[in-house]
């Protein structure tokens, strides 16, 4: 059971199940748990969990108060165990009788349900959360370009539905109108998915010159700069010229828990010292900073297991929203589940950039 494959669920309106929690709390996986009552108690839903053993010998030393808010325990439950006894009732929990109809789907029946589901993937749920970083390389590889040299020059403009004239004054793209052709295409556009497939696309005219494309994330008139896309691709590819749409992903952290880990200023510094992009040389380049090492054939060994040893130190400093919204669960799980990776998650993430980059890209 994955909380990202469950938050991808919530999206759709499928909403945890008591099965996620016994999972959660027999795995002690509680960041996990914290979200699952996030979701349950923002849709003002509660879970009937029956008792086992195990369980109950795990429940007080995972469980918190938001927890066992929303969740319905069998009254017979602690009969026999006085410390969960004692811990419920310090909680205030709620007892009800629970029949065998009452238990949720089987594990199986329920992963069959969320496989049957189209779900977006929490990584591109979770990429818009990558603007900045974007435009902090794209300052820092000169691909900014002055909003008011793109009013003046862009011929075409492509402008997401939703945001169209009422809030993008056309009238001060001056040669949009009399041009209109492909030479300069400027698209405002909030997605950083929609700039990514664009950015991975050749843009020629049909004599094969080279067009120009610009973009801006935020569509208020306001802004200063905007992204000049050729600008940036050609900057990416003299740093990894074999792998520039991936090292984009990661730089950026795009769809990747790293957000805390480290800055995309700090990962172009030392970037310096590679030449591919390849999972070895992302535990290094991210790992090495942090932990001493001696350069050896066990070095990502090491380094792994020195950061599996702090890695909860990392996530008890991360700041966490403190009013649980509807306007902040996106952020919540943003901070629990994109800022600092597990040890498994830093094994796989070159795997993980280039499926991403197979997505993202249209192929």
């Amino acid at each position: 059971m994955d909380i990202k494959q469950i938050y991808s669920a919530w999206n759709k309106d499928s909403l945890p199940t008591s099965d996620h929690i016994v999972y959660f709390t027999l795995t002690e996986q509680t960041r996990e748990l914290d979200m699952v009552a996030l979701l349950l108690k923002f849709a003002e839903k509660t879970v009937t969990i029956k008792m086992t053993e195990k369980l109950a010998a795990k429940i007080p030393h995972v469980w918190n108060d938001d927890i066992v808010g929303v969740v319905d325990i069998e009254s017979t439950s602690t009969e026999h165990d006085n410390e969960l006894r004692i811990f419920l009732k310090s909680k205030s929990a709620t007892f009800v009788e629970v029949q065998s109809e009452d238990a949720d789907d089987d594990v199986a029946k329920l992963t069959a349900q969320l496989e049957s589901m189209t779900l977006t993937s929490a990584d591109t749920l979770m990429a818009n959360k990558s603007k900045s970083r974007l435009r902090t390389l794209a300052q820092q590889s000169d691909a900014l370009v002055s909003m008011d040299w793109v009013r003046a020059c862009a011929s075409h403009l492509v402008v997401k539905q939703e945001y169209e004239e009422e809030q993008l004054d056309r009238e001060r793209f001056v040669l949009v109108k009399r041009d209109n052709t492909y030479r300069h295409v400027h698209h405002a556009n909030p997605s950083v998915t929609a700039f990514l497939k664009e950015l991975a696309r050749e843009h020629k005219d049909k004599n094969g010159r080279q067009l120009t494309v610009t973009w801006q994330f935020t569509i208020a008139d306001k802004i200063e700069s905007a992204i000049h896309l050729q600008k940036l691709k050609a900057a990416l590819t003299q740093l990894c010229p074999d792998h520039w749409f991936e090292f984009l992903i990661f730089v950026c952290a795009i769809g990747l828990p790293i957000h805390e880990l480290m800055k995309p200023g700090d990962m172009l510094s030392h970037w310096k010292r590679f030449s591919q992009l390849n999972q070895d040389n992302i535990i290094k380049l991210l790992l090495r900073p942090r932990f001493k090492t001696t350069v050896s054939d066990i070095e990502i060994n090491e380094l792994l297991r020195k950061y599996n040893d702090k890695e909860n130190d990392f996530h008890e400093r991360t700041s966490y929203p403190t009013i649980r919204t509807p306007e902040t669960i996106d952020q919540y799980f943003f901070k629990s589940f994109y800022g600092y990776p597990s040890v498994k998650e830093i094994e796989q993430l070159w795997g993980r950039i280039q499926s991403n980059a197979r997505e993202w890209k249209g192929t």
